[in-house]
């Protein structure tokens, strides 16, 4: 593994040319930005009060508040963060993921922007937070991208502070509105580079799994995959059906009728298991069943039925590509896991769930810094993996700027956090 000194100085550099590329062109703005970023993740019980004052002795405090303002100005409408060597590292030939997904973060207070109750899957229970939409845009195992939107709840909080107009707009928007947004931005920004349609995918879960959404996908000619649900209903042939007379009226109308049943039903039905090995699973067999059906939702679609090795029941998967492998669609899907990563990772060692404040524009501005510094610590990491051929962790970049941390008076005491992280296998 490389020295400490080494890994910050290479995630200092990535630092700083996100921000030069991301609008930050000042060369003062990036300093103070820079000094931010690493508080983010060195101090272990951050304030943001405290950290200002404590970078209000190199820089005014007028010019931190004017930093906040053009940071929060500029990303106020989905945060897109853009890998600093772009277009030029593209690679036509291989593909893009865009990964999908939303993130509820707790929060304890009733006069902070955007806080109410909302549920949370990780927890399966009610929890008062907010609800970040994310998205990950990653080309060979590189971020390229990283965006979020905050889901305006509707509370007390935002009543009172309605001075904004975006806000009163803000409040009649849902997620699935602010993800067509997010991939709205992207696919523009992608088409710009003629980047090659067919070569981009979509995978997210199940609950942005909409008519709507689709749609918006199938016209920017996208490929997508993505789960459904066990009880989506099948179409599977038309028979017409003649209804009874009514007194009232005279004749015999006829009307077309769908068989339908659902995508369970008929895997178990007409379905043929084949068992195909993964080699991510330490070489054990996986059950799987593919068809091409006409979801009464979705269209003609290609759903695969899958079953991992300790599970009992099956996991459905829906793709528009036709006459398509299988297991490669099921081994790609499991890349949607990176987005999950993400959450935690910036959670836990870039600042993400530290800071509690109660202003829109500091949410907006601390939020799009630390995923910054996610993004660039995974294109730290890639590079150590080709030059060293040993994985960096998160938590080992956050050894390191503790360590080599200049600018505090005294370093803080840093506990390291458990790098163990569950795999899940569940298209839920």
């Amino acid at each position: 593994m490389p020295p400490l000194t080494e890994i910050a100085a290479v995630f200092r550099e990535e630092v700083r040319q996100w921000l030069l590329k991301n609008g930050v062109a000042d060369r003062d703005r990036v300093s103070v930005l820079e000094q931010l970023v690493e508080a983010l993740i060195v101090d272990p019980q951050f304030s943001l009060s405290r950290v200002l004052q404590r970078l209000s002795r190199k820089f005014t405090y007028k010019k931190l508040q004017k930093v906040f303002n053009i940071l929060a100005e500029r990303y106020k409408d989905g945060v897109l963060w853009w890998h600093p060597e772009l277009p030029s590292c593209l690679d036509r030939r291989s593909l893009i993921d865009v990964l999908l997904d939303d993130s509820t973060l707790k929060r304890t207070g009733l006069h902070l922007i955007h806080v109410g109750k909302v549920y949370d899957h990780c927890e399966d229970r009610v929890v008062w937070g907010q609800v970040f939409v994310t998205i990950l845009v990653r080309h060979k195992d590189v971020p390229i991208a990283v965006g979020f939107a905050i889901y305006p709840i509707h509370t007390t909080a935002t009543q009172n502070v309605r001075s904004r107009k975006q806000w009163e707009q803000a409040t009649e928007h849902t997620k699935l509105d602010l993800a067509s947004r997010l991939l709205q931005r992207i696919a523009t920004q992608l088409q710009d580079w003629q980047y090659p349609t067919k070569r981009i995918w979509l995978l997210t879960d199940s609950w942005y799994v909409t008519r709507g959404l689709l749609e918006a996908v199938r016209k920017f000619g996208w490929n997508y995959l993505c789960p459904i649900k066990k009880n989506t209903r099948v179409r599977l042939l038309d028979t017409e059906k003649l209804h009874r007379r009514k007194r009232q009226r005279r004749g015999r109308p006829i009307t077309r009728v769908h068989r339908t049943m659902s995508v369970s039903t008929y895997f178990k039905k007409y379905g043929t298991v084949q068992r195909r090995t993964l080699p991510e699973l330490d070489g054990k067999q996986v059950e799987i069943m593919q068809a091409t059906l006409i979801l009464e939702t979705y269209g003609r679609v290609t759903v695969i039925a899958v079953r991992f090795p300790g599970d009992k029941e099956w996991s459905y998967l829906m793709t528009g590509r036709q006459h398509t492998n299988a297991l490669r669609l099921v081994r790609h899907y499991r890349q949607r896991w990176r987005i999950e990563r993400m959450h935690q990772e910036a959670k836990e060692c870039f600042g993400w769930k530290k800071p509690i404040v109660r202003t829109w524009r500091s949410t907006i501005a601390l939020v799009a810094l630390s995923l910054m510094a996610w993004a660039s610590f995974r294109t730290t990491a890639e590079y150590f993996q080709r030059t060293y051929h040993q994985k960096l962790t998160a938590w080992k970049c956050m050894d390191a700027l503790c360590v080599t941390t200049t600018y505090w008076e005294t370093p803080p005491v840093f506990e390291p956090l458990s790098p163990q992280i569950t795999t899940c296998y569940s298209f839920k």
